[in-house]
Formats: structure tokens, C-alpha cells, sequence
């Protein structure tokens, strides 16, 4: 097997003219600061080495109980939107969930879909396997694949297919199309990574342990202040995880991970951030999956039994380097502008089990993704004011955001392999059929050599977006919002190997949206809003007539009214939406996928997160969802009406409780415990009419964290138990696909602070 290699085309584009009007803007406001910087006084002692006085670098470092910790009972008050910038969550018409580093750490999160196991509003796609992060949120499928990835970090879309955890300061999720704010965005909403930061202390923090299974790691987490003035400070965060047994026989990830932030306080109130990172995982033994076809759904399976083969793998990894700028320029604008250009990389070789029976029998397919990677420029810049206009007070933003996103494939040599191109999937020549209560080892390719030659070019996208908007104070109880987002979409494909120019769009197309925020009081916030977001269409799959086409790009809407509220130390949130965008089907008499009909999402949520007593944490809630097509024909003589959208449940419950010990200082117990309800299957593979489902499943967690000093240091023990009834469940992803669950695992750790 070749190494995963970083090389990209020779045809690359120069920084768009964002990106440059981005780093220009960089350049001034720093010039700015710094002529700032020198014109300040020396202190009284006129030394010239006087300690510039530069504010707390983080918010965290401003009050007792920092924002996000398990002693404020992982509560947040704050949120980013993108564009907007960080916000006070009561002050934002949408519903937003935070997760805090706190939570992840004492949840021992190993991934983006442990850390939001308990977010009532959102479900992981695809269980025990790992290859991507696919989450259900609001009954839409968000996914970070693509140039129009539903995935940020810092409110700058991302690519990477795996974005780790250990990392990020927080991870937030918007409920809902996030179009305002990012342009082109997917209905259910968008998850967002957020870097951590330098310290304005030192923090010298190393932790060992085992996320579960074998796989024993190693992270250290530094930072801190690097001169005595108080200009830089950093950030460094390391990771080495052993490529041990994850729980799965057979089934192993390894993982590398280094990331740096640099601050450069430039004046007291304008600090300039570099960060870059490197990440490289490698799967081995991967889980298989399963499809259902037309037959009946089996029970599910043994979680701890590999359905794959033992030389199925996924190897992902990227290199990102960032620059960001935050200036105030006067007491009335303020200037965020950033730059960013990352390189991702996945190669991959799966197992697909395709069902030929109702009792569980099931011939191996492969599922051959060759190598497949993206080159991404991104630039923006973002100008904030502050300013009264008949006595009403404004808090205005605009500006201008691009990404430039070159789509990379390596098709496989076909005199070296026994498939002649990139994702494909492809039935053995000797046919090797299983069953699912006793699985065989598949060996029937034990060294596959795949032949690579240079990545090409596959896809060209050019995502230009400009924002404008405010929000307006009418009083101490009423203000509105209003914005629009006009996104420009220019994307060409182009074929494998030769480059020659496929299917090509052009769109640009107005999005606004609209508020209304009443505060009966300051603890409570009501409000009603509006919001519409432009998704990118879809790429048809070679399996369908008109294979390589590119739909339309299509526009989706979201009514919704909520209440905020903080009831003494626990925030209570409720939200009622209603979602609605073009349906994708298939029509069975010319196995042509189209757009047509329309898809209405429907539902209620409640989350809660605080302290309900000094010693006790609650968090978690409940989602009630009705998802439906109507008015959908997939033929002359069929009309769909009211149908139910596969790999949508319509309950999803969630409880998180954490318990200090008040006779014993330090000892915590932590119980989790998950309902999701019943999901139809798209058992035909058309979707158009799902005919089976998957059963509900109740999973239950538990831990335990012990906080004591050992040899003077500052030291915690942690103790965590996953899927503690070992239940044994599916996950789908609203086609006709059954994703094993997670298996028992017990993930145990110390962290020590010197």
C-alpha cells in the first residue's frame, strides 16, 4: 500500500481577490495597532519594558467559574455565527448547543460523535464506523464532504472528513439552515470547531490513558505566556493514539495530531492568531456495512464481530495553516478579517455486505474509494458597528467571504486491480457469501496493491458569499434582525484522469432572513424567526441513468419560534421549526435521479444544561420530529403524499448527570443514558418509499472522575463505560444502508498538571 501523499496538481489558482482583499486587510489593521502600541504612554517609572496592559486572553480567564466548566455545570453564554461573530446566546434567534472542552474531556470524547451523544438534537449517522462524521440534525442529513461541507471551524467551512476533538475549545451546533450566515448550507444545520486557545497562565497538562479496547494514547497540552510584557502567548496541542484494538476484533485506529495558535497582541484590544495543524489517522480492519436491498431488515448483529476484511482501511490527514485578525479600529467599527488554506486527504478500501436474503445472508462487495482530497483557499473579512439612529441602537455587520475548493481524485491502475475506477462498488469475482450470526474472515484479496499515479483534478468550486445585517434595540425588551446573504456558486467537474470539462453551474441567489426577540424579562428570551439557506445539488451516482449529473442547486426554509431562559443555574431552551426544501428522488421507470416535490420537517425541541442543586448537573432533553414528502410524482401513474422520510426518528431523548460527592472532595459519577426511536429504511434504494425500519434503541453510559493532588500536582482520574448494557443496535443514514452500532467499550485515563 502507497503512503498517503499531500501532492496536488501543478494547475492551482492564485488567492482569490477575497483572500487578497483578506490579507490587505490584515496588514492594516495590524500596521494600525501597532502604531497604536507605540503611541502609548510608558508607565509612571517612564521604563520602556513596562508590561503592556493586554486584557485576559480568554473569556475563561475572566471569571471565577470559567465558561463551559464542570463547575458551572458545562453551561455557555456565548456562541459563534460565523460572520457575525461570537454572540450571547440569549441574544440569538436560533436554536444553539454548545459543548464545552470540559464536557469532551470528561466524557473521554474520541470523536465529534461522543462529544454530542447527548444533544437531544442531533444523531451520528454511522455508528461504529468512523470513516466520516455524518450526523442527523433537525431529520437532514449534515455532512463535512464537499466544497458546501456543513462543517466549520472558526466559522471558516471545512473539509477534512475526521475533524479530532482534543483540540477544540468547544463544539457548537446550529440548529437549522445556517444559509444567512454561510450561504450554501444543508437544511438540518452545521457543526462548528472551535481551536483552543493560548492561556493567559501557564498550563503544562499531560494525560495517558485508553479511549477504549486498546487503544492507549498520549496528549499533552501546553500553554501560556511567552514574554514577560505579555505580547505572545500559545497554545500547543499533541496527540498520540496507540493503534490498538478499538473494541471491533480485528478493527484498529491510529492517530497523530499536532496543532499550534500564536497570539500576537498587537495593542490591548487587537490580537493576530496564526494556528496550524497536522492530523494523520489510520484504520485498519475497518467495520463493514450493510445493505439491505429489498430485503428484510435482520436483527443486529454482535457489535464486537468484524463484518469487514482484515485488509479494509481508511487513511485520512491534513495540513491547515491559518491567520486571523480581530482590531477594533474606533468605538464605532470594529475589523475580523481571516485567511486559511488547508490540504485534506482520504484513501480508502471498505467491505459493503449486501443482504440476499431474510435471514441474514449476505455476499461481500467492495467499496473502492481510491484516494480522494481537496485543496482549499479561504479568505474574509468582516466589518462590525456600533452606532444610534433615533435614539434605537444598531449592531451592524458586513463583509465578504470566499472559498476556493479544488476537488482531487487518483484513479486506480486498472492493469493492478480488479476495478477500473474510484468508488465503485464491486462484487467479487468469486462470489463469498456469509451470514450475519457467523461471520467468516474474508481473505479473498489478502495483499491488494493499488498502483497510484497523480492526483487529478475532479472538481473546480468557487463559493463567493456577501452579508450584510442588523440588529436593532427598540428597547430594553423588543429588538429585530435582519439580514441577506447573497451566495455566488461557480463549480465545473471534470473527468478522472484527462481533466476535460464536465457539468458546470453557475447560481447566485438572495438570502434573507428576519427576526423578532422579546425579553419579558432579562432572564428570558422569546423570539420568532425566518431563515433561508441555498444547498448545492447533488452529484448523481453512477449507479443511476444520468450518472455525473449535477442538480440544481435548490433553496430551503425554516419558520421558528423559541424561548431562552436561565432558571437560577440551568439553562432551559424550546424551539418549534418547521423545515421545507425540494425532494430528491428517483424514478423507477427511467432509474433517473431528479429533484421534485417537496420535503417538510416538522418538530419541537427542549435542552437543558446547568446545575440543578450545587452538587448535581443535568443536561440533555427531548426532540419530537414528523418528517414527510408530499407531492411528490415518481411516475405518471404514482404520486407520493405524505410519505415518511427514511432515517428519520421521530423521538430522540436524552439524559446527562453528574454527581460531586459532597463527604468525599473530588469524586464525581456520571450517567448518560439515550432513546432514539424507530427509523424507516430505503430498502429499495430510490428514495421514494421506505417500506422497513430499524427498532428503537436505549443506551445507558456511566463514569466516574476523581480530582486529587498527587505529589503536589494537580491530578484527575477518569473512568468511563460506553453502551454499559451492551445493547446491540443499527444507525442509517436515510438509505438503504444498516450501520453497526457501538460496542461495549470502558475508556480509563490520568491527567496531571505540572
Amino acid at each position: 500500500m502507497s503512503d498517503l501523499s499531500l501532492s496536488h496538481p501543478s494547475s492551482t489558482k492564485s488567492l482569490s481577490l477575497t483572500a487578497g482583499a483578506a490579507l490587505l486587510a490584515l496588514s492594516l489593521a495590524a500596521s494600525d495597532a501597532m502604531a497604536q502600541a507605540d503611541d502609548a504612554k510608558p508607565d509612571a517609572s517612564g521604563s520602556e519594558d513596562a508590561p503592556l496592559q493586554v486584557p485576559a486572553i480568554s473569556v475563561e480567564a475572566t471569571t471565577s467559574t470559567p465558561e463551559g466548566s464542570a463547575a458551572d455545570g458545562y453551561r455557555s453564554s456565548t456562541g459563534s455565527l460565523g460572520p457575525l461573530g461570537k454572540q450571547p446566546l440569549k441574544d440569538i434567534p436560533y436554536s444553539v448547543n454548545v459543548v464545552s472542552s470540559d464536557l469532551i474531556e470528561n466524557l473521554q470524547a474520541t470523536s465529534t460523535s461522543d462529544a454530542l451523544k447527548y444533544d437531544p438534537s442531533v444523531r451520528p449517522e454511522l455508528g461504529s464506523n468512523l470513516s466520516s462524521n455524518y450526523f442527523m440534525i433537525r431529520g437532514f442529513t449534515s455532512s463535512p464532504f464537499g466544497a458546501t461541507s456543513n462543517a466549520t471551524l472558526g466559522g471558516m467551512r471545512e473539509t477534512a472528513l475526521f475533524e479530532p476533538v482534543e483540540d477544540k475549545e468547544r463544539i457548537e451546533v446550529l440548529n437549522g439552515p445556517a444559509g444567512f450566515l454561510m450561504g450554501f448550507a444543508a437544511p438540518g444545520g452545521t457543526i462548528d470547531y472551535e481551536l483552543k486557545h493560548p492561556t493567559d497562565t501557564m498550563l503544562n497538562r499531560i494525560t495517558v490513558g485508553d479511549y477504549g479496547g486498546e487503544q492507549g494514547y498520549l496528549h499533552g497540552d501546553f500553554g501560556g505566556p511567552i514574554d514577560a510584557r505579555g505580547r505572545f502567548a500559545y497554545r500547543v496541542n499533541i496527540v498520540k493514539v496507540d493503534a490498538g484494538n478499538v473494541g471491533v476484533d480485528g478493527e484498529t485506529h491510529k492517530r497523530e495530531l499536532v496543532t499550534g495558535v500564536l497570539d500576537w497582541h498587537l495593542a490591548p484590544s487587537t490580537v493576530w492568531s496564526f494556528d496550524a495543524s497536522h492530523f494523520d489517522r489510520d484504520i485498519r480492519g475497518q467495520q463493514g456495512i450493510f445493505l439491505a436491498n429489498s430485503y428484510s431488515v435482520p436483527s443486529a448483529p454482535d457489535l464486537t464481530k468484524n463484518y469487514g476484511a482484515p485488509w479494509s482501511f481508511t487513511h485520512d490527514q491534513y495540513d491547515r495553516y491559518g491567520t486571523s485578525i480581530n482590531a477594533p479600529l474606533n468605538d464605532t467599527f470594529t475589523l475580523r478579517s481571516a485567511l486559511r488554506y488547508t490540504e485534506t486527504r482520504n484513501q480508502a478500501i471498505g467491505v459493503r455486505d449486501a443482504l440476499v436474503g431474510n435471514n441474514g445472508t449476505y455476499d461481500y462487495q467492495l467499496q473502492v474509494k481510491g484516494t480522494n482530497g481537496y485543496d482549499s483557499t479561504q479568505g474574509n473579512t468582516f466589518v462590525d458597528a456600533k452606532f444610534s439612529t433615533f435614539g434605537f441602537d444598531h449592531k451592524a455587520t458586513f463583509g465578504v467571504a470566499e472559498d476556493y475548493v479544488i476537488g482531487l481524485t487518483d484513479n486506480p491502475d486498472p492493469n493492478s486491480s480488479p476495478y477500473s475506477s474510484a468508488n465503485d462498488n464491486i462484487t467479487l469475482p468469486t462470489t463469498i457469501t456469509s451470514n450475519i450470526l457467523n461471520p467468516g474472515s474474508l481473505n479473498y484479496y489478502t495483499n491488494i496493491n493499488l498502483s497510484y499515479g497523480h492526483l487529478s483534478r475532479t472538481s473546480e468550486t468557487e463559493l463567493r458569499t456577501v452579508v450584510a445585517a442588523d440588529t436593532v434595540a427598540l428597547n430594553d425588551q423588543w429588538s429585530v434582525m435582519g439580514g441577506v446573504n447573497i451566495p455566488h456558486i461557480d463549480t465545473v467537474s471534470y473527468a478522472i484522469n484527462t481533466e476535460v470539462p464536465g457539468a458546470k453551474y453557475v447560481k447566485d441567489q438572495a438570502t434573507p432572513a428576519g427576526a423578532l426577540m422579546f425579553k419579558p424579562i432579562p432572564a428570558v428570551t422569546t423570539y420568532a424567526s425566518y431563515v433561508e439557506a441555498l444547498q448545492q445539488g447533488a452529484t448523481v451516482g453512477s449507479s443511476y441513468a444520468n450518472s455525473g449529473q449535477i442538480l440544481a442547486p435548490y433553496l430551503s426554509h425554516q419558520y421558528e419560534v423559541g424561548t431562552k431562559s436561565t432558571i437560577d443555574k440551568m439553562d432551559v431552551n424550546v424551539a418549534l421549526f418547521q423545515i421545507d426544501k425540494a425532494a430528491v428522488y428517483v424514478d423507477p421507470s427511467s432509474n433517473i435521479e431528479s429533484t421534485g416535490g417537496e420535503e417538510v420537517h416538522k418538530g419541537v425541541e427542549f435542552n437543558f444544561m446547568g446545575k440543578a442543586t450545587k452538587d448535581l448537573t443535568l443536561g440533555g432533553g427531548l426532540t419530537f420530529m414528523d418528517a414527510s414528502i408530499v407531492k411528490q410524482s415518481i411516475s405518471r401513474t404514482v404520486e407520493l403524499n405524505n410519505v415518511a422520510v427514511a432515517g428519520v426518528p421521530h423521538t430522540i431523548a436524552t439524559l446527562f448527570g453528574e454527581y460531586a460527592v459532597p463527604e468525599l472532595e473530588g469524586l464525581s459519577f456520571m450517567v448518560g443514558t439515550s432513546y432514539t426511536g424507530r427509523e424507516a429504511v430505503d430498502t429499495q434504494a430510490n428514495g421514494n418509499y421506505p417500506t422497513q425500519s430499524i427498532p428503537s434503541v436505549f443506551l445507558m453510559d456511566a463514569g466516574a472522575r476523581y480530582q486529587a493532588s498527587v505529589y503536589g500536582r494537580p491530578t484527575t482520574f477518569r473512568l468511563n463505560i460506553n453502551n454499559l448494557l451492551d445493547k446491540r443496535y443499527w444507525t442509517n443514514k436515510g438509505d438503504d444502508m444498516l450501520y453497526p452500532g457501538n460496542p461495549r467499550t470502558v475508556a480509563f485515563s490520568m491527567s496531571t498538571d505540572f
